[in-house]
């Protein structure tokens, strides 16, 4: 807190993101519906792009994980 007043940060906290995290929790509890085809379709999609990418890309964003 005191380092958010310190860079006069503190109505960022009350008036925007004490609020949003109120609507993102409940958003989270209510859920969406998602078609499973289209999931696993973009699962396809997403792992034949990474394929495409440099391997030495590859590792090195597995050691930051």
């Amino acid at each position: 807190m005191e380092q958010l007043q310190a860079h006069d940060q503190l109505d960022l906290l009350y008036d925007m993101e004490q609020p949003l995290a109120a609507v993102l929790a409940k958003m989270e509890i209510a859920g969406i519906k998602v078609e499973r085809q289209t999931l696993e379709d973009m699962q396809v999609e997403k792992r034949s792009g990474l394929g495409a990418l440099d391997p030495r890309n590859l590792r090195a964003c597995r050691r930051r994980v």
